[in-house]
């Protein structure tokens, strides 16, 4: 970022998506904090179906009284679409568990 003529932002709008990307694909969300279940939500409300890995906490309990399927971390990281939106501090001893890519 020496040169701020080579830094260039891309803004992408919804106009800018494909109704319909999220078809047939499974779509994992880590964490249903904050950030997690804001994310879960609005994906939801879109037509995606979501599952939740979180830790069996108070967390889950919410997103399951909210309709959402939890699973283990693990477990969800190997959906097609993951959304990693859990705390920084945790992250590293969640990669451990994740899947090998495909």
């Amino acid at each position: 970022m020496t040169n701020p003529k080579e830094t260039q932002v891309r803004v992408y709008r919804a106009a800018d998506a494909s109704e319909g990307v999220l078809d047939g694909e499974s779509v994992a969300v880590l964490g249903y904090g904050h950030l997690g279940r804001t994310a879960a939500l609005n994906l939801r409300d879109s037509g995606a179906k979501i599952r939740i890995g979180n830790r069996d906490d108070e967390y889950a309990k919410q997103a399951r009284a909210e309709g959402f399927d939890v699973v283990p971390i693990a477990a969800a990281a190997s959906d097609d679409v993951v959304f990693v939106l859990l705390p920084d501090e945790v992250i590293p001893r969640c990669s451990a568990a994740r899947s090998p890519p495909r």
